[in-house]
């Protein structure tokens, strides 16, 4: 099932460490979006393949998206607004969800590459190092949709909340 037109959608994507979840987290509390994250939808092999650093295949991607997708059209039965972030690392991915949810409004969420660094060394969880970090990076394909771009340079919502007319819309 798709999402209806009157829905609201926003992806939030980008590299690791860029703040995607902290975005949408501060986007859901100010706008009411049911937040969630896609990489919730990584099927468990992808995720022994990233722990045991093997590489990633399109077509575990292409299975990855497509568990996700299923997911997004469960929530848009349930929810009227919500934000869906993931690193989205291959433009045929952000093509295919487009196709999916035409009505999606993608944001890029981009910080420079210390920043990025200093807060995924800081993670918890999932973190599998700079080397892997670095790699995601030069993996990372340019966007050619159509996107918004939110700078999280700084800490705090502040500055994200400052450069709200790219996703009131």
């Amino acid at each position: 099932m798709k999402t209806k037109r009157s829905q609201s959608l926003l992806v939030i994507f980008g590299l690791p460490g860029a703040g995607k979840s902290y975005v949408a987290d501060v986007l859901g509390k100010k706008f009411g979006y049911f937040v969630y994250d896609g990489d919730r939808d990584i099927p468990q092999y992808m995720r022994d393949a990233l722990l045991n650093k093997q590489m990633i295949t399109d077509a575990m991607r292409r299975d990855f998206l497509a568990r996700m997708i299923a997911s997004v059209s469960k929530l848009a039965q349930t929810h009227h607004k919500f934000a869906v972030h993931q690193t989205f690392i291959k433009e045929f991915m952000r093509k295919k969800f487009l196709e999916a949810f035409p009505h999606a409004q993608f944001i890029l969420v981009e910080s420079s590459n210390d920043i990025r660094e200093k807060r995924y060394m800081k993670r918890k969880y999932f973190n599998l190092g700079l080397a892997y970090l670095r790699h995601m990076s030069e993996l990372f394909e340019k966007p050619s949709i159509s996107h918004y771009v939110i700078c999280n340079n700084e800490d705090g919502s502040g500055k994200i909340m400052q450069q709200e007319h790219y996703y009131s819309r």
